[in-house]
């Protein structure tokens, strides 16, 4: 090649990239099939025709491009994940499984390295290996901080486990990252339930409601959910007062939105 084709070459790829960041996706890809008709072994090239493919959903045709940027250069680990991610978008697991592992061993940055294990950690989940899935998203979680799918998925695991503990230092965790957010409330207050301690359960919910800004729809339910268990302890009506005393607070609040309602007129 050229000085002045491989001048060409640089400016189609960095063009791309730019038109891929500013949400220019034919344009970017127009750029990068250009570079790859002046060099059909430019990995990079490919690589951006697969970012484009994967943004718009065309996973096939991403795997395709991404296999192509891994044959060019077959001793990057970044490109065997980006490789594996793509089949992952598309469940073919055993192929992600074996670029991830082809990864691991080449070496990847801190980024792919972070979302990964995070992969992994949601694929160990879905098939039940939930040790397995701990250990990936604790490494996830050294190399991406503060993320609050891992944290949630943290708090589901450790409460299949009946590791509570853990779990409610998981929810904690929650509550500092997104203390707006109910997530870390309602997970709490599940591992309580779940460990029997139905009362400390509650108080999980009395704190969400005085600390978050406004009164979500799950908040809602779970306190629904506490008067209904209840009233199974104990037989007395008061709970379903109280349960539809919540409901119709709810209603009257200034942030429902129109779905919840229309779920609260079906379930009557």
């Amino acid at each position: 090649m050229s000085d002045i084709q491989n001048e060409r070459l640089i400016e189609f790829i960095s063009n791309s990239k730019v038109a891929f960041i500013n949400g220019q996706f034919q344009e970017a890809f127009t750029l990068a099939k250009e570079a790859i008709k002046l060099d059909e072994n430019c990995a990079d090239a490919y690589q951006c025709a697969a970012n484009v493919c994967m943004s718009l959903g065309r996973y096939e045709d991403a795997i395709e491009y991404y296999q192509k940027a891994v044959n060019c250069d077959p001793n990057n680990g970044n490109r065997f994940f980006s490789l594996g991610y793509a089949q992952a978008s598309v469940n073919k697991i055993a192929e992600a499984m074996q670029n991830f592992a082809k990864a691991d061993e080449l070496g990847l940055n801190e980024d792919a390295a972070g979302q990964m294990y995070h992969i992994l950690g949601i694929v160990n989940q879905e098939f039940g290996k939930l040790d397995d899935a701990l250990i990936n998203l604790k490494k996830s979680e050294l190399i991406i901080p503060a993320d609050m799918d891992i944290l949630k998925r943290k708090a589901v695991i450790y409460g299949l486990l009946d590791e509570i503990t853990n779990g409610l230092q998981t929810a904690n965790q929650m509550k500092l990252l997104a203390p707006s957010d109910y997530s870390g409330y309602q997970a709490a207050y599940i591992l309580l339930k779940q460990a029997g301690r139905i009362d400390d359960a509650f108080k999980e919910l009395r704190y969400a409601r005085m600390n978050l800004p406004s009164f979500p729809f799950a908040l809602c339910g779970d306190m629904v959910n506490y008067e209904l268990v209840k009233h199974e302890q104990d037989g007395d009506t008061i709970h379903f007062e109280k349960a539809l005393a919540y409901i119709k607070h709810f209603l009257q609040a200034p942030h429902f939105c129109s779905e919840d309602i229309l779920y609260f007129r079906l379930k009557r």
